[in-house]
């Protein structure tokens, strides 16, 4: 009985080894049949990947030569000569540009790019990427712009203190143009916070240390520190060529007197407008510019003769209001003919009071026919001045002879100068905007009325101050001993520019600028521009930054402001995906 259950087992193991070896024969000859097709398969992935590669190198290729080769974008068809450039990207594989085109009325660029597979004398087209490539070097995304080739206070290009870099407590929200070398304080050795530089810094002279040029006090920056630093990674610095900015950049050494009344009698050719600066600035008064047709429609200048004087902004249904105080007799209020420039032409009676206000009405409706602009002044009693339609469609230029005090709440479009230096000494707000939110937040706001959103389109300020216009003043000083705001947050609606001549010694933030702050951080919603110095924009040490900024975020361009550089900066706007075509 045993015998017969062992041979029964036998059997039944015989039959299942058979049963396995018919299963494996057929998974064997499975095998065989799919395996030449799994390799072909695997050979056209490699194909198509490695093509990728080189149609992408193609794209790369032409951004690179619309950034460095001014040639290619000069015209009519200067970038055709990149049309048809082939070159070899790893031994069996190349790329070529099928075709570029520039968008019409555009500095945008439409790429094909060519994945080529080489055998032999054979080439086949395996990928095609297609790309629109445009400019994304504008100053318009500016938050910082400085024509000073040093951050700091020594005599170097880099100078001496290592405390007189950028801050690393201070984010950029937008791009950096540098005419000289960016650096950054070694200070900045937190890398959890997140990128502290959210845009490009664009430098005109490399470091020659560094990663990418980037010249780094406390070391080199490791890549992975490099993109903690900067949202751009390691494009988070590069160098350009200075010749590719636009004279705009330059501020110069113009004085504010010179580039706002340039701006504010732009109409005019130069001897005019040195013939109005003269006029001006040896006359006490308030003066408005005519245009052809008698109509303001650039601003005003004030000049009473003193030293200081306040400016206070507020809005009123709409309109622009700037109450002057502290100010001496301010004399007559006088316009001034395009066509005659070196004469005044007493208008009205001179206001009384050591204060006065100018009103920009945009509706009529207080002192004229609805819906039309008006230049407004008043006395100190509310006495009527001078009431006159008015064109502020472009804008205002408001120069003030003198050091200046500013606050409030504003509209409209402005830009208000200094011959010297200017003191802020509370919120500079846009009016209908919310504390902590910028223009573009809110105009992105569903939430948000159109009434709203229409005040704050219309509403836009920059101020300049003269730096060192005789008197070694620095340009701007942060007093907010009287500011009371309702947290530890000070918000700044208004770009900054500060000119100066080369040969001075003072600052564009003075070192001062932490008197009194009582611990408030500064947020400014705009663009931070420095003319040259000696010794850069700050006092000192950057404490009467890094101490007092909480941030700075690029909003709006102030009329008169650096507005567009001439330069390339490729951007990446649109991306087909590549394009597959068989292969054997």
């Amino acid at each position: 009985m045993k015998i017969h259950q062992r041979k029964k087992r036998r059997g039944s193991i015989l039959l299942l080894v058979l049963f396995l070896l018919i299963i494996l024969a057929m998974m064997g000859s499975a095998f065989s049949i799919l395996l030449p097709v799994e390799m072909q398969n695997a050979k056209r992935d490699r194909a198509n990947i490695q093509t990728a590669y080189a149609a992408d190198a193609g794209i790369l290729w032409v951004m690179d030569q619309l950034d460095t080769d001014n040639d290619v974008r000069q015209g009519p068809d200067g970038w055709k000569a990149l049309e048809g450039h082939t070159e070899v990207f790893d031994r069996e594989w190349e790329w070529r540009i099928a075709s570029i085109d520039r968008l019409t009325g555009t500095e945008a660029y439409r790429v094909v790019s060519e994945g080529i597979r080489v055998r032999g004398s054979k080439r086949d087209v395996l990928r095609r990427a297609v790309a629109v490539i445009d400019n994304g070097l504008t100053s318009e995304e500016a938050a910082f712009l400085t024509t000073t080739a040093t951050l700091g206070n020594g005599s170097s290009p880099m100078g001496s203190n290592p405390n007189t870099y950028w801050p690393g407590n201070v984010p950029i929200n937008g791009d950096v143009i540098v005419i000289g070398t960016w650096s950054v304080d070694n200070g900045l050795t937190d890398y959890n916070n997140g990128p502290t530089f959210n845009g490009t810094i664009f430098q005109t002279e490399a470091a020659g240390s560094g990663m990418l040029g980037e010249n780094y006090l406390g070391g080199n920056l490791t890549q992975a520190q490099y993109n903690q630093v900067y949202a751009n990674g390691l494009d988070g610095v590069k160098t350009v060529d200075v010749n590719d900015l636009s004279e705009n950049v330059f501020l110069g050494n113009d004085p504010a007197r010179t580039r706002m009344q340039e701006v504010l009698f732009s109409t005019q050719d130069k001897t005019t407008v040195d013939t109005m600066h003269a006029t001006t600035g040896n006359n006490t008064g308030i003066h408005i510019p005519l245009n052809s047709d008698g109509v303001p429609n650039g601003g005003l200048v004030v000049n009473d003769g003193g030293t200081n004087h306040n400016v206070v902004f507020s809005e009123n249904n709409g309109n622009s209001i700037m109450t002057y105080s502290g100010i001496n007799s301010v004399g007559a209020i006088n316009t001034i003919s395009a066509n005659s420039p070196s004469s005044l032409n007493n208008v009205s009676a001179t206001p009384t009071g050591n204060s006065f206000q100018v009103i920009h009405v945009y509706d009529g409706t207080s002192y004229g026919s609805t819906g039309e602009d008006r230049l407004v002044i008043l006395s100190s009693n509310n006495t009527v001045l001078y009431n006159q339609p008015a064109d502020f469609s472009a804008g205002t230029v408001i120069y003030n002879h003198g050091q200046m005090a500013v606050e409030g709440t504003f509209t409209g479009k402005k830009t208000v100068a200094a011959s010297q230096g200017v003191t802020i000494t509370d919120e500079l707000l846009k009016a209908g905007i919310e504390r902590g939110r910028s223009s573009q937040d809110m105009m992105g706001d569903e939430n948000v009325d159109q009434e709203t959103k229409d005040l704050i389109s219309n509403s836009l300020l920059g101020l300049v101050a003269n730096v060192d216009a005789g008197n070694s003043s620095d340009g701007f000083v942060f007093d907010f001993s009287g500011a009371n705001p309702p947290d530890n947050n000070i918000y700044l609606h208004a770009s900054m520019m500060g000119l100066a001549k080369t040969d001075v010694n003072t600052k564009m933030f003075g070192h001062n600028a932490h008197h009194n702050n009582a611990g408030y951080e500064v947020h400014t919603y705009g663009q931070i521009a420095s003319g040259p110095t000696n010794s850069g924009q700050f006092k000192k040490e950057l404490e009467a930054i890094a101490d007092h900024f909480g941030s700075i975020t690029m909003d709006e361009l102030p009329i008169g402001f650096p507005s567009k550089g001439d330069g390339f900066r490729s951007n990446l706007r649109a991306y087909v995906d590549q394009q597959s075509f068989e292969t054997d």
